[in-house]
């Protein structure tokens, strides 16, 4: 249950079998895809890995404080993902199971941008 090494997901991304570029960890459709990928002539590139998660962007901007005639420009991604390991609720799933993996996981991606953005000398602040 070890994390993918960084070599194996970057070689995966690039071809099209998405199962092999994605955590196993956080692939809901992962035990059906394998049952059918079993059968003769049906390979796993006709398959998407599902994920449950949620994506928000939040862009902010604002006029710099000491120097006014420059704004300073903020774009803030957030991906958290769930596990499929020990799903269920808080009160089904809690603590650490005999292989130390915790009871709802979620583990969440950043992203961020900031831009340093020179105003014109006429511009209104926002």
């Amino acid at each position: 249950k070890k994390r993918q090494s960084t070599s194996a997901a970057t070689s995966a991304v690039g071809s099209d079998d998405l199962f092999a570029a994605a955590d196993p960890r956080f692939v809901w459709n992962r035990r059906p895809v394998q049952q059918l990928t079993r059968q003769p002539g049906v390979s796993d590139r006709w398959f998407l890995p599902v994920m449950q998660g949620h994506v928000s962007v939040e862009r902010c901007h604002w006029r710099h404080p000491l120097a006014n005639d420059w704004e300073v420009r903020f774009m803030l991604v957030l991906v958290p993902r769930r596990s499929t390991g020990r799903a269920g609720t808080r009160y089904n799933a809690r603590g650490l199971d005999d292989n130390g993996d915790v009871g709802g996981l979620v583990e969440t991606e950043q992203l961020v941008n900031v831009r340093l953005i020179r105003m014109g000398g006429n511009a209104t602040a926002k």
